[in-house]
């Protein structure tokens, strides 16, 4: 995956938040990691406030979370205006590593099927994607844990992408984060399972940085073959639990 920014979960991203906000308040430490992103010659990077040295995940009512530059939150039709044209910009940066968009599928179109799975999978149980926003409510990307097994190892795949205009700043390794924390808590704080798995690129050192930041280890002499579009290529495979 390169960095999704891009990076891309073996498997091919919590309702609504209140608008009163916050529910419950939830001190922990963020590790520190550079972002994940394939080196591609990038724009102008955009304006991303400074890290912070006080870096704590708020648990917004009731399934969203913030973190120190960051609210991670769930897909809403009125993302369209946002997500459509950063789908769009960052479409052949993102299918270095993640299968984002369908063959010819529009940006128009990939948004409506990221929204009727994200809907879907709430409902099911078996996925969740979150949209992760700037403060000032700038969207920069995804995170998701698809295939969701509970039985009696809960597992899911892991995955996550940041816009190509906004790597570099450390933004992926506080959404990783987010996302492992929310995904190995028990319910109702997460959703109870006992590891995640990302599969990862041997060349995206940048994914790999903010994987182990966020706790993942690498299974040793563990690859898997993942079809990108027309190509096949090998990823090795992180773990957290």
């Amino acid at each position: 995956m390169p960095a999704s920014s891009p990076h891309s979960a073996r498997v091919p991203v919590h309702g609504q938040p209140t608008a009163s906000g916050v529910a419950s308040l939830v001190a922990s430490p963020l590790p520190a990691s550079e972002i994940e992103a394939k080196p591609m010659s990038a724009p102008a990077a955009a304006p991303v406030p400074a890290r912070s040295a006080t870096r704590i995940v708020e648990v917004l009512a009731p399934d969203a979370w913030r973190t120190a530059r960051l609210l991670i939150r769930p897909l809403l039709p009125a993302d369209a205006d946002q997500l459509v044209p950063l789908l769009g910009s960052n479409r052949d940066y993102l299918a270095q590593g993640l299968n984002v968009h369908g063959e010819g599928e529009s940006d128009a179109a990939c948004f409506t099927r990221l929204l009727n799975s994200s809907r879907e999978g709430e409902a099911t149980g078996l996925c969740v994607r979150r949209v992760c926003a700037l403060q000032d409510g700038t969207l920069i990307g995804m995170v998701h844990l698809l295939g969701m097994q509970m039985g009696l190892t809960p597992r899911a795949d892991a995955g996550w992408w940041i816009a190509r205009q906004f790597a570099g700043n450390g933004l992926a390794s506080e959404a990783v984060a987010a996302l492992a924390m929310y995904a190995l808590a028990d319910r109702p704080k997460g959703v109870g399972m006992l590891q995640i798995e990302a599969a990862i690129t041997p060349t995206n050192t940048a994914s790999q940085r903010a994987a182990a930041a966020a706790g993942f280890s690498k299974l040793p002499g563990v690859q898997s073959s993942i079809r990108l579009g027309t190509r096949w290529m090998q990823h090795e495979i992180w773990r957290a639990s």
